[in-house]
């Protein structure tokens, strides 16, 4: 049996039936926002709902409570079973009820509730209005996901409003789409989703237009729900100006992924290919040397390391290449042993918990055993959104329980106020209704007024009656939920351990794959240093000349030329580098392969000059 499938069956079942309502007869804009509002053109229909549309805005604006609103909702679907044409009445208290669960963050139900409604409405406005709340606890919980079908159904347009807009975004990002859903949605919206189109099918070209005018939009727009996606489009531009060999241009668009950014890594990591395939070698090793100091020494990042043991053999720097190779195994021998090791594990978020777990104050520093998660490891982890995200539920989770006692408390309390307010009116009443008989002359009858009295108080114990009603659904609703919590806080944490058990496979093979091109990379290397030496014994006067141009190039333009020094790989933490105006750490290194050329130059120019300097 589902979860809550008794509140489904009590509050959201509809009957199959043809809609009986046009959907131009009704109207939402901004649902599930503080600023919500429903327009009813037809004026049957308008008649019927002035009222209850008023008090469901009361509600929206929070100057009604949500019970006393849970019982307006309860009343409005019991009499739209006795109404005729009254789809959209019973269409609107299910989406009134699950409107109360949304503003609860009771996000299980009021998920279940809207996607009841999302199912069997025919009244596509109400359709629409439960899917853009669904977008909405997508957003603060991913697991609660949009429906994937049925969506060429619901009255988009690019007119509609801005959360109408990133209902319909959501659902179509990563998924396959037409072209007439597409258009529905304003052109920033568009530029985004068809340049993730594009990458994905290897239409560079097409790709680069599109970020390129997503990214002048938000230029304009800082402050723009879009504004999330600006770090995906720069690296998402860079990696298609890469493809297509504009490394240059590729390098400025992973410089500007924001370093507050999850996607920061990542963007070095191509920021380091792109200066290497353009030849910018001292950059490319600035990159991996960037990565091994400061707050980003314990990420996870090996491939720049690999990039700049290329970068060093490409400048005939065969030492420092080894050495950065061995660096490579000195940095992640930790991380893959301890993969290789624990890839039968399960309990992984136990394991991250246990290592990010805040000491007590004054307690001694805990010894990293060898079993314990490292660190570059453990950053990978919590990093990633899903561990993110499913933590943030687990911790809404542990406070649902307070907040369904404080909501019950103050139900109680609302009920105990309208059952006072009903006992003094009617005590009032009945005293005054005694004091009138009493100046009655004989014959006379009491003035209608007094009837008017009277229905007005049986007015307020039916809506008393109602409360109390409500109130005992509510409560049968909060006390099953409440008993769903732990179910809930179990699954999320399975799925936070099947997504970390998929990262630890991504990250292994990353490392296997990084440690199978450097065993290659180190046979080119000892290749050319074979060769190198040979070379070297046959210019035994080489070693002073590379000096003496080295010092030559120190003296060039000294006011504009600031000289780092040389670096050693072997101890590449204490090396030398300055920051370029873009934030990317830069090497100072000698080309040797292009000294080589100069020397044989320099030779050629001795020998014809008759050995004169």
């Amino acid at each position: 049996m589902k979860p809550f499938k008794f509140i489904t069956t009590l509050l959201l079942t509809l009957a199959a039936q043809s809609a009986t309502a046009a959907s131009s007869d009704f109207h939402v804009s901004q649902a599930c926002m503080t600023d919500e509002s429903w327009t009813v053109n037809s004026s049957e229909h308008k008649v019927r709902m002035e009222k209850w549309l008023g008090r469901f805005q009361a509600f929206t604006h929070r100057t009604a409570s949500p019970l006393f609103s849970f019982s307006q909702a309860i009343l409005l679907k019991r009499l739209s079973s006795l109404m005729q044409q009254s789809d959209f009445e019973r269409g609107f208290s299910e989406y009134w009820v699950g409107r109360i669960f949304f503003e609860l963050n009771m996000d299980a139900l009021a998920h279940q509730a809207f996607h009841s409604i999302y199912e069997n409405s025919e009244i596509s406005e109400v359709k629409k209005a439960a899917f853009v709340c669904m977008a909405q606890i997508e957003k603060r919980s991913p697991d609660w996901k949009l429906p994937a079908e049925n969506w060429s159904n619901l009255p988009f347009s690019p007119q509609d409003s801005n959360s109408d807009a990133e209902a319909l975004f959501l659902a179509l990002l990563g998924n396959h789409h037409s072209e007439a859903l597409l258009k529905s949605l304003p052109g920033e919206y568009q530029a985004f989703l068809r340049g993730f189109e594009a990458t994905h099918q290897r239409k560079y070209s097409d790709a680069i237009a599109e970020y390129t005018s997503f990214l002048s939009f938000l230029n304009l727009h800082p402050a723009h729900f879009l504004n999330r996606y600006v770090d995906d489009a720069h690296l998402f531009l860079g990696r298609s100006l890469y493809s297509v060999a504009r490394f240059k241009e590729a390098s400025e668009q992973f410089q500007k992924v924001r370093k507050t950014s999850n996607l920061q890594i990542e963007a070095l990591n191509n920021l380091a290919w792109a200066y290497l395939l353009d030849q910018r070698y001292d950059d490319a090793i600035g990159i991996s040397m960037q990565l091994r100091t400061g707050a980003l020494k314990n990420t996870f990042s090996p491939e720049p390391l690999m990039v700049s043991a290329m970068a060093l053999n490409e400048l005939c720097l065969y030492p420092d290449s080894i050495r950065v190779m061995k660096t490579f195994v000195q940095d992640y021998a930790s991380s893959f042993n301890w993969l290789e090791n624990h890839q039968n594990a399960d309990n992984w978020y136990a394991e991250a918990l246990k290592r990010l777990k805040p000491q007590a104050p004054g307690a001694p520093k805990e010894a990293v055993t060898e079993t314990a998660v490292p660190i570059k490891v453990l950053g990978e982890w919590v990093k990633t959104p899903s561990f993110l995200t499913r933590q943030l539920e687990i911790n809404q989770l542990i406070e649902e329980t307070h907040k369904i006692a404080s909501l019950q408390h103050r139900g109680a309390n609302e009920q105990d106020q309208l059952t006072k307010a009903f006992l003094d009116n009617a005590g009032t009443f009945v005293k005054d209704v005694k004091i009138a008989k009493l100046k009655l002359k004989t014959g006379e009858a009491l003035s209608a007024e007094w009837s008017d009295k009277y229905v007005v108080l049986k007015k307020q114990l039916t809506g008393l009656t109602r409360f109390y009603q409500a109130s005992k659904v509510w409560k049968n609703i909060a006390k099953n939920y409440e008993k769903k919590l732990p179910t809930y806080r179990q699954e999320l944490v399975r799925k936070i351990n099947v997504d970390l058990q998929k990262k630890n496979q991504h990250l292994l093979s990353e490392l296997r794959k990084v440690r199978e091109n450097t065993d290659l990379i180190e046979i080119e290397i000892y290749n050319g240093a074979s060769q190198d030496l040979i070379w070297k014994n046959a210019h035994p006067d080489f070693a002073s000349l590379s000096e003496k141009m080295k010092d030559d190039k120190k003296q060039a333009k000294p006011s504009e030329v600031w000289n780092w020094g040389r670096f050693l790989a072997s101890d590449i933490e204490n090396a030398e580098v300055w920051e370029d105006e873009l934030g990317a750490l830069k090497a100072d290194i000698s080309d040797q392969c292009n000294q080589k050329d100069r020397y044989m130059k320099i030779k050629m120019q001795l020998k014809l000059s008759g050995g004169k300097s």
